[in-house]
């Protein structure tokens, strides 16, 4: 094994930041789409051609009521995270992690451990919830994040092939850790090594056969 690659919300963050996230969309998601530009509009774009809209406030009313009802989709997830990221870099949006994120990040680094991020959604948002945290820059510990913006999805064994090509390396090179079983599931069938990690805030799930840890420092 040569690298790590972590799931965020359920393995690193807690569900608690979904809260958090989830408030700050509510507030500013509705500016936010009415003045999109760039990436943001093109995701408010694609929205509107998918189900008919004609206004930002459809997109905003509908893309709310499908995060609070859970929904994974991705440009819902990603028009969030975009929204989220702006509060990052100029709201003072602050995100957390659990206590032992911040460590095990500085312990893989100093041991040469390469570690990257996959997430639902856009990349570029949950960059920002490492440059942005309480736990101050964690950025400097992650080589690269990975999401699903590229059409393949956490389920996908493909997904976790391409990333270990991006990061040159195979698939048996990959530890990925996460608390959601399909995904892991994906990466065992892909060839990675997986960690499933069971947080205190966690939701009980029947046992799957995978190892479990219930912190990153049994990660060595």
């Amino acid at each position: 094994m040569d690298a790590i690659l972590i799931d965020v919300v359920g393995t690193v963050a807690p569900f608690s930041l979904i809260s958090r996230l989830d408030d700050d969309f509510a507030q500013h998601g509705l500016v936010a789409i009415v003045m999109a530009e760039g990436t943001l509009q093109q995701t408010v774009d694609r929205i509107k051609r998918k189900h008919g809209f004609s206004t930002g406030w459809e997109v905003y009313h509908h893309v709310l009521g499908q995060l609070k009802a859970g929904s994974l989709e991705h440009d819902y997830i990603a028009l969030e995270g975009l929204v989220n990221a702006k509060g990052n870099e100029s709201r003072g949006l602050k995100s957390f992690f659990y206590p032992d994120t911040a460590p095990a990040l500085m312990r893989w680094k100093g041991t040469g451990m390469r570690v990257s991020v996959y997430t639902d959604g856009l990349p570029s948002p949950a960059e920002c919830l490492f440059r942005f945290s309480e736990q101050g820059d964690l950025t400097p510990y992650v080589e690269r994040f990975f999401g699903t913006d590229d059409g393949r999805l956490k389920t996908d064994p493909d997904s976790y092939r391409n990333i270990a090509d991006q990061i040159r390396t195979s698939p048996k090179g990959i530890m990925y850790v996460s608390d959601t079983v399909a995904d892991l599931d994906a990466a065992a069938t892909a060839g990675c090594e997986v960690r499933r990690i069971v947080r205190p805030d966690a939701k009980p799930l029947p046992e799957n056969g995978y190892v479990r840890i219930a912190t990153l420092t049994e990660i060595c």
